[in-house]
């Protein structure tokens, strides 16, 4: 048998432990970090990586490595220092940290007004900021590793003494008859590094006021051992570290993997809708599209000849472009074959409707997931609304102008009834399949209140990420500058002009009302996604404010976007409501 340097336990011991870890890590990757967000292309499925991990994974690897290269050594000695028990105390966290893990071995800056520029050895502030081993709870729980021994500070405390001594000795004067700053025992190593925890840990998590919690785990250090050297100041630091506001905690936690018995740590609950359903413009135009509600195609090939550009169409459309923006209505390049990438693309989605129906895929998850006794609301913004009417009322066919006109009537005090007839009208569906689309609210600036405090920090961040985007100035799109009549191309954002303005604002209506946002537009959500990586993470100045009314589902967190296929305007290019000149 042999020791690690340490003398505690066994390097064979070690090292079967680290190749459990790296066996371990794959079953891992479930506790990434998943937005709330209901996609079928697996945003709720897939989270993102744990930022760290793989550094993490390969750490623990070469030092499998050097174990594996010591051992097979003959003439190795008796004892080799290892930072193998480190990496297994880093895994333990993980495994008992509550989910879902954001990143491990992160290193955080504390705020710039909290740092000092004291001079001598014992106040020298570590460049690049503070080592998190473990950060969890969607950056709620901070938790520091540190392996030192009772040997280790005793060492600090004995330098400590030694420069009191040699205070006293020489008056506090050197030899060239200046003066120096001797380390004070309030300032070994762990107080430094809970310090500076404390201060890096002042800046909120991302979207909140909210700071997180910071756990340091001492695993090796015992401050009344009887078998180990000792000293009451070891007491007294600890004792420090948690008046500073440090949850301290001593010892190791028990080693287990995830191979050897299956289970992992607790995976995160399945994501539910609110109540209420806030609707953006690519969902407007798939609700009122031919292709959520005309009669199927009986085959794929039929759904394959079903649509042509008109020719009374293509003049207009090559040479211009379209005017789309994503938002269910096709966004082709110029060229001859225009219209054929159009044609091909509503087959694509008509093969999709095929398969599972828009209209029954929101039916069906909202009458499964909410209360039998509570209907669901629909909203949308009048920014939305306004420009669903102008798009429908220019290329939009019969049949889908009439439903866009049922969604949002000219008057006020229009008959729902009526109303739903007319949206039903012509549909598959019957007009009592699904009452609640109608009537669909309008939000207004004057209806806004505090945000609400959902379960997850994602609406928060959200909400922040929207608002610094909307902030940069509104643009014509880069692609299209030109007008089509009365209809524009949506104004982008400079901050990335791959997002649309009245998205942006859809999106941070959902997240500042509290409300599931029902979107078509796959490739802005994932622009949000990437951009809320870069907005600053937390702000003091954008406090997400408690609320009385927080949806809650059950045993599962609220969906903060939910994104369906797109389902575009594609009456006008059906060949059999085309002229029979058209057609042929």
């Amino acid at each position: 048998m042999i020791l690690n340097a340490s003398g505690q336990q066994p390097l064979e011991e070690l090292l079967e432990q680290l190749r459990a870890i790296v066996q371990s890590i794959p079953f891992l990757e479930s506790q990434g970090y998943k937005p709330p967000i209901i996609d079928g292309d697996g945003y709720n499925l897939n989270g993102d990586p744990i930022i760290g991990l793989r550094i993490f994974r390969d750490a623990v690897g070469r030092e499998v490595e050097i174990l594996e290269q010591f051992l097979a050594r003959p003439d190795h000695g008796p004892e080799l220092s290892t930072n193998a028990s480190y990496f297994i105390a880093v895994w333990n966290e993980i495994l008992a940290a509550p989910p879902p893990i954001v990143a491990i071995g992160k290193i955080y800056d504390p705020p710039r007004a909290n740092q000092t520029n004291k001079k001598g050895p014992s106040s020298r502030s570590r460049p690049g900021g503070i080592k998190v081993d473990v950060v969890a709870d969607e950056g709620r729980k901070w938790i520091r590793v540190n392996t030192m021994k009772n040997s280790r500070i005793m060492a600090e405390f004995r330098e400590f003494d030694s420069y009191l001594t040699y205070s006293d000795e020489e008056d506090g004067s050197d030899a060239s008859g200046g003066s120096f700053d001797p380390p004070t025992d309030q300032d070994n190593s762990l107080l430094r590094m809970g310090r500076a925890l404390v201060a890096a840990s002042a800046t909120p998590v991302a979207g909140t006021s909210e700071t997180p919690t910071v756990t340091l785990r001492l695993t090796r250090l015992q401050p009344d051992s009887p078998g180990e050297e000792t000293d009451p100041r070891i007491g007294e630091t600890i004792d420090a570290l948690r008046e500073m506001g440090l949850d301290v905690q001593l010892g190791e936690r028990p080693f287990r993997s995830l191979t050897a018995n299956g289970a992992g740590p607790s995976t995160p609950p399945r994501f539910y809708t609110t109540n209420r359903i806030n609707l953006d413009l690519s969902m407007l135009i798939a609700l009122v599209s031919d292709l959520s509600h005309a009669k199927l195609p009986h085959n794929e090939a039929e759904a394959w000849a079903r649509f042509k550009m008109p020719s009374s169409a293509r003049t207009w459309k090559l040479g211009r472009g379209t005017i789309g923006d994503h938002d269910g209505i096709m966004d082709g390049k110029e060229g001859s074959n225009d219209y054929s990438k159009h044609s091909r693309a509503l087959s694509l989605q008509c093969l999709q409707e095929m398969e599972h129906g828009l209209v029954e895929e929101v039916v069906e998850r909202l009458t499964s997931t909410l209360p039998a006794d509570e209907a669901p609301e629909f909203w949308t913004t009048e920014e939305a609304r306004d420009r669903c009417l102008q798009i429908v009322n220019k290329i939009g066919g019969e049949h889908e102008r009439r439903r866009a006109h049922a969604l949002f009537p000219s008057e006020p005090t229009a008959d729902i009834a009526r109303c739903r007839e007319d949206f039903w009208q012509g549909s598959r569906y019957p007009a009592s399949y699904f009452s609640s689309f109608l009537p669909i609210h309008i939000y207004s600036e004057e209806i806004r209140q505090t945000p609400r405090n959902m379960s997850s920090l994602f609406w928060g961040h959200l909400i922040q990420t929207c608002q610094h985007i909307l902030a940069h100035d509104a643009v014509p799109h880069p692609r299209l500058f030109r007008k089509y009549g009365e209809m524009e191309r949506a104004k982008v954002s400079t901050a990335n002009t791959k997002l649309t303005v009245h998205t942006m604002e859809s999106m941070l209506v959902g997240a500042w009302e509290g409300m599931t946002t029902l979107t078509a537009n796959k490739s802005s959500v994932k622009a949000i996604l990437r951009e809320m990586k870069g907005v600053k993470q937390g702000s003091a100045e954008m406090p997400v404010e408690s609320s009385d009314s927080v949806d809650e589902c059950g045993d599962g967190a609220v969906a903060a976007i939910w994104i369906v296929e797109p389902r575009s305007l594609a009456e006008g290019m059906r060949v059999d409501l085309l002229p029979t000149s058209e057609s042929t």
